[in-house]
């Protein structure tokens, strides 16, 4: 059931206070990893504000495991209705094009770039957010990456991870984009509305909603993003409907992958923010503490009873070569500044317990220390801290990515049901012909079927470490060389693959059986015409066949009579090849004697023309 505006306004206020401290904490992560933090020092009057230079351990913290995730691609497998079937309705046939339109609306989502938006959503924030939109422009629903911190679905208890029934995503629009994309709010909201009228602000930005649900998409004006004056403390204020138009989709298009935390979302990062913030400020004091020990304070002891004073009243700095010249002084001297070693050894500690806590290792970025020197010891230490990672990321992917590939088997079907596509992508090679409304196809008792699976072959490894468990799994002969092909994170095709392969080895034999027959006494001109042939773009196969043919075709064509001069046709001579080769044509037929019969009739016409009596 759709609800009001006035509805919508009241939950989205009620849902923004509700998870204030959750959003809090992901901007507190969030401006970490942006290095938007000042790092908090002492007040001294010549300190200048400086950002931190301390390593960013928040942001390689995201960094690693979700580059390390996104180095896998993804399979994707649709069943077929009846896979006894190879061809037509319920097909295997029909499947695969099922599946290469997800990998063609994958495709036109610029996924291979959004999905490391996801992975780094999920390693910072613990959640993510994931729309089905429709690409009127490539007539293809298409997948899209929000902003987490702007996303407030229906709130769950943290054991349940089904899909949310519905979901508001605010977004802050100038007063100009307001008014120019609904003009209706000109009088509703003027320039300087959300403020005091002396104050009015030109930049001043509003917060719209846009409301998800089973059966309407919702867009609305909720009011004014000031501080105090933000709609949630007055929600019906500002509330103004802006667009309302139908759901196609028929249920909640928003999906909000979550990590399974132990009861309620969290991010990991969130917990040590104090570390990161107190390494920043002792890699500041020990600056400031070496900058002191460069220039260092330095002091005079007066003469007994006396005001000591510099005779011309400026002292002058050492680079400089002049002579300080100071009456009434006993001595001078310099503070020694040398900076606390203990504050490096406190600095050092407080980065090996963020590094423990968060599993981030030297290794990872690309240096080590310490005895661990060979290769296999710094994959084995890198899969400890990384693969466990990984292989939750791929594990959320694989559950969340399937409900999307529902959603854009639905917006196929419902929005452009009988437009023909050729679809093709680099997920998945090959182009075929598909229409929504035919291969999106129904069951016996009429409901539609969208049945999808994507999934990670090895979850928590990369290509290159996928490729070498895979070979020796199938070395040990624990697995058949078609599962090896479905395993490999880069065939996106096993079964056309394995067509390839063996069309390639009958090619080979192919060839060998074409080699062996030109040295046992194949045509030289036949040889060559198949050599032609395959320059002009033909396969082996079809060179081998149509150059047969043409031999077919000349052994059995009559010659034609030879040409003055000629004692014999060209055609009948056997050229470069040995003659019965099979290069000539067929000579012109000789004449035969005469047959019985015409003996016969030859005699009968002279007994005719005799005199009779003779």
């Amino acid at each position: 059931m759709s609800l009001r505006m006035d509805q919508i306004s009241a939950e989205m206020a009620r849902r923004r206070l509700a998870q204030s401290p959750l959003v809090e904490r992901m901007i507190e992560v969030r401006d970490r990893y942006n290095g938007d933090v000042i790092v908090p020092v002492p007040e001294l009057d010549d300190d200048i504000p400086m950002a931190s230079l301390a390593p960013l351990l928040i942001a390689e913290s995201v960094e690693h495991p979700a580059l390390y995730a996104t180095q896998m691609t993804p399979s994707i497998s649709v069943p077929a209705l009846d896979p006894a079937l190879a061809t037509g309705r319920r097909s295997v046939d029909w499947a695969m094009r099922r599946r290469k339109a997800l990998a063609y609306a994958w495709d036109k989502s610029w996924w291979e770039l959004l999905i490391g938006r996801m992975f780094r959503h999920l390693a910072a924030y613990a959640t993510s957010a994931l729309c089905v939109e429709l690409d009127y422009i490539n007539k293809v629903p298409r997948m899209c990456i929000r902003d987490p911190l702007t996303a407030y679905p229906e709130p769950k208890a943290a054991e349940d991870l089904s899909l949310p029934t519905n979901c508001g995503f605010v977004q802050g629009k100038s007063l100009d984009w307001l008014h120019a994309h609904f003009p209706q709010t000109i009088d509703r909201v003027p320039r300087g509305a959300g403020f005091a009228a002396a104050n009015a602000n030109e930049g001043e930005l509003w917060d719209i909603v846009e409301w998800m649900d089973a059966d309407e998409i919702v867009v609305g004006l909720l009011g004014p993003r000031d501080g105090t004056r933000s709609w949630t403390s007055d929600p019906m204020r500002w509330s103004m409907e802006l667009a309302r138009y139908p759901n196609i989709f028929g249920r909640c298009p928003a999906i909000i992958p979550r990590r399974v935390t132990l009861d309620r979302i969290i991010s990991q990062l969130s917990n040590v923010i104090g570390h990161s913030d107190l390494l920043a400020k002792l890699m500041y004091l020990d600056i400031r503490a070496t900058e002191r020990s460069v220039f260092p304070d330095k002091y005079v002891i007066a003469a007994q009873g006396q005001n000591p004073r510099l005779v011309d009243g400026v002292w002058h700095d050492g680079a400089t070569g002049e002579i300080n010249l100071v009456t009434d002084a006993q001595a001078i001297g310099v503070l020694p500044g040398n900076p606390d070693q203990g504050n490096k050894i406190t600095m050092d500690r407080v980065e090996r317990n963020l590094r423990t806590s968060v599993g981030l290792i030297p290794q990872a970025g690309g240096e080590t220390y310490g005895a661990l020197r060979t290769g296999r010891g710094i994959d084995a230490l890198m899969g400890a801290a990384l693969d466990p990672r990984t292989a939750e990321l791929h594990h959320i992917a694989e559950r969340y990515l399937t409900e999307a590939n529902e959603l854009i088997l639905i917006g196929y079907r419902k929005r452009w049901p009988t437009k023909s596509y050729a679809v093709s992508s680099p997920l998945d090679p090959g182009t075929v012909k598909f229409v929504p409304e035919t291969h999106i196809e129904a069951d016996y008792d009429g409901t539609v079927v969208y049945e999808n699976r994507v999934h990670y072959p090895l979850p928590g490894l990369d290509d290159i470490n996928a490729t070498q468990v895979i070979g020796q799994m199938l070395g040990a002969e624990l697995i058949s060389k078609r599962d090896a092909r479905r395993l490999h994170p880069h065939n996106h095709d096993p079964e056309g693959t394995e067509r390839q392969i063996l069309v390639e080895q009958l090619e080979t034999f192919a060839l060998t059986a074409l080699a062996q027959r030109a040295q046992q006494g194949l045509a030289p001109v036949d040889y060559a015409r198949i050599i032609e042939l395959v320059y002009e773009g033909k396969r082996i196969d079809e060179a081998i066949t149509q150059a047969d043919r043409e031999a077919q075709e000349r052994q059995a064509a009559e010659a034609p009579p030879p040409e003055l001069g000629q004692g014999v046709p060209p055609e009948t001579m056997p050229g470069l090849a040995v003659p019965g080769e099979g290069a000539e044509s067929m000579g012109p037929p000789a004449i035969s004697p005469p047959g019985e019969s015409l003996q016969n009739m030859r005699a009968l016409v002279g007994a005719l023309q005799s005199p009779r009596g003779a």
